[in-house]
């Protein structure tokens, strides 16, 4: 099997192409991976694919990526943030929280949770300890807790 490069910049534009006047069109997403496009490829400070069809609050586009290997805890947004964690960020649909969970997105020792508090996003509270079985109890065990941390007590 003859293995192509695929750049960056073909991603970005296939992305670009998923759209709601396209009809969430992903056939250029079928030909990156018809030339063994690397669907977990990171790009480098942003993640990957996944994350950023996340943050772009493109349920179609994380649907299609998850059923075709995408992988929600491969990745980091900014070295620090998971696709349930950009989720968060970015107040993205419950669908997509959804979707990233039956994918088996980490909750635990993770910041979405806490993320979610901090926005005050009830409903994403809600959701994550009802379909994630999340818990308010645990405290995530990554960088950005940390760095919080060191920031209210300097």
């Amino acid at each position: 099997m003859t293995s192509f490069t695929v750049e960056d910049d073909e991603v970005y534009a296939a992305m670009d192409a998923c759209n709601e006047q396209s009809n969430w069109d992903t056939s250029t997403f079928d030909q990156l991976l018809e030339r063994n496009w690397d669907i977990n490829s990171n790009f480098d400070y942003v993640g990957d694919a996944l994350i950023l069809a996340v943050g772009r609050n493109n349920l179609p586009l994380v649907e299609y990526l998850l059923d075709h290997g995408a992988d929600s805890n491969f990745n980091l947004y900014g070295e620090v943030d998971s696709a349930l964690e950009r989720a968060a960020k970015t107040n993205a649909q419950l669908e997509i929280f959804s979707a990233l969970l039956d994918h088996g997105a980490v909750v635990q020792d993770r910041s979405a949770m806490l993320i979610g508090a901090r926005k005050g996003l009830v409903h994403v509270l809600e959701h994550l300890l009802r379909v994630g079985n999340a818990s308010v109890d645990a405290v995530p065990d990554n960088p950005d807790v940390y760095d919080r941390g060191r920031q209210q007590v300097d």
